[in-house]
């Protein structure tokens, strides 16, 4: 990829992070898509390095100069380094709307949060970032979430806090497979999709990509959520080193319900079985 292009990419990744700032009335109702509401809290555990973004800048030939301007300016705020978690409250829900998208019409709706971030995860210490911020859930649409893994910058895949409630992960990541291969593919595989499994579903897909660079090394992503649309585990990296991790905080009750559930029944019984036997023997 040219340096021209991989800079376009930069600012226009950056330019998501300044969005009006705007107040409407509260959606009567929501679709059937959309599993937050209003009121409601997710945190993030966050972990970011911008050395291994660093290296993908070196490697494809940006000068020292650059890279270290460019990762000043971009790790800094919320994508600093320091930050230990982020804080979404969702303050406002919209009625569903139409949208453009590369000429074709898609579903969304759009919310309102307020955005925190801090330093002392232990302690909870947050500080404002960003209010009344506007963000949108689309409706599931294997063209449209494609073409937004697709065009995310450096491999970043479906870096998207809250997603439909109803993806198709396995027509998903067959889908992105086949238009990485199409599009990164040459004598050896540069592209590839799968779909991510925990014990008891598929919540989520992972890319890697090459650019078709000898310079430059694999971009790889992981994206899950849980049956809501929340994003519960992200991860983006370059070379196997990650650049940022995201962690919703209960992550294993999101993955692991289904055993931990058994188990508390298990228990239950075993002590119900255990009082009973004491019992019989003390007759």
């Amino acid at each position: 990829m040219k340096k021209s292009k991989i800079l376009c990419f930069l600012i226009i990744t950056s330019a998501i992070f300044f969005i009006p700032q705007i107040t409407y009335a509260r959606a009567e109702e929501k679709p059937s898509y959309v599993g937050v509401d209003v009121n409601d809290v997710f945190i993030w555990k966050v972990t970011i390095d911008p050395d291994a973004f660093e290296d993908a800048l070196e490697d494809e030939g940006f000068s020292d100069a650059f890279v270290e301007n460019y990762s000043d300016w971009l790790f800094d705020d919320a994508w600093d380094k320091d930050v230990e978690a982020w804080k979404m409250v969702i303050i406002d829900m919209k009625d569903e709307k139409e949208f453009d998208y590369k000429g074709d019409e898609y579903d969304k709706v759009p919310y309102y949060l307020n955005w925190y971030t801090t330093e002392d995860y232990a302690e909870k210490d947050w500080d404002e970032e960003e209010m009344n911020i506007r963000g949108a859930i689309a409706k599931y649409d294997k063209e449209y979430y494609t073409e937004i893994i697709m065009n995310r910058p450096f491999g970043m895949g479906l870096y998207y806090s809250i997603a439909a409630n109803n993806i198709n992960w396995e027509k998903l990541a067959k889908e992105v497979d086949e238009e990485l291969d199409d599009e990164y593919d040459g004598d050896d595989e540069k592209g590839s999709a799968k779909v991510v499994e925990t014990v008891y579903k598929i919540n989520g897909i992972s890319t890697s990509i090459n650019f078709n660079d000898e310079d430059l090394d694999d971009f790889d992503s992981i994206a899950q959520y849980n049956e809501d649309g929340v994003m519960i585990y992200y991860e983006w990296s370059y070379d196997d080193d990650p650049i940022i991790i995201l962690e919703l905080e209960g992550k294993i009750l999101y993955e692991y319900w289904h055993v931990i559930l058994a188990g508390t029944i298990i228990g239950v019984i075993s002590v119900v079985l255990v009082v009973i036997i004491i019992k019989k023997l003390k007759r």
